[in-house]
């Protein structure tokens, strides 16, 4: 797929996951609010990527080529008040040494996240990050000052649909350690579009 193909596929769930149009990189980023906040969110844990922000999910060989990297990870929800545990895909944090599957929930910065913002440019970002809405006016919690559309309730839900890919992801990967691939983060981009390398 082309970066134009991968942007107005993602556009299209930008959309539909704000229920609004005309959503695009201009409008859902503020860069010198962004600028100002130092990406305390990014600083504090990694965002969630959608399960649409993947060309395939069902293609495990797609999806191993983006876990492979060294820059993702398998983690989990919990449902809030059930026993539902729900797993889905994010950027690795630093503190998450090299395991690929059930990292450790302590704190920490998003792998991907430098003083210049998210190495992934705005459309292949996980919609978590791509779709946190600056808003000077409102404070979240300590660290965010944005509106989130794209909700943990949405996530969780989304997610439910993808646990059997997942499982058979999660059973690859038990076993496996996965360092950060140098070689591959300027190619991340191209992999998760998988666009030609």
């Amino acid at each position: 797929m082309t970066a134009e193909e991968y942007k107005n596929k993602k556009l299209e769930i930008y959309n539909r996951l704000t229920e609004s149009e005309g959503y695009n990189e201009e409008n859902l980023t503020n860069g010198e609010l962004c600028h100002k906040c130092g990406g305390k969110c990014c600083r504090n844990y990694p965002c969630v990527f959608s399960p649409e922000d993947f060309i395939d999910i069902y293609d495990l060989d797609y999806m191993k080529s983006i876990l492979d990297t060294g820059y993702f990870v398998i983690d989990t929800f919990f449902r809030y008040q059930g026993e539902d545990i729900i797993y889905y895909v994010r950027p690795r944090g630093v503190d998450d040494d090299n395991v690929v599957t059930d990292p450790d929930k302590r704190g920490r910065r998003c792998m991907l996240h430098t003083d210049n913002g998210c190495m992934l440019d705005f459309y292949t970002r996980p919609s978590g990050g791509a779709l946190l809405i600056p808003n000077p006016n409102r404070i979240i919690c300590e660290y965010s000052r944005c509106d989130a559309k794209y909700s943990s309730t949405d996530q969780y839900e989304e997610w439910c649909d993808y646990q059997d890919v997942m499982l058979e992801l999660l059973d690859y990967y038990s076993d496996k350690k996965i360092a950060p691939n140098v070689s591959k983060i300027y190619k991340l981009e191209r992999i998760i579009r998988q666009d030609e390398i």
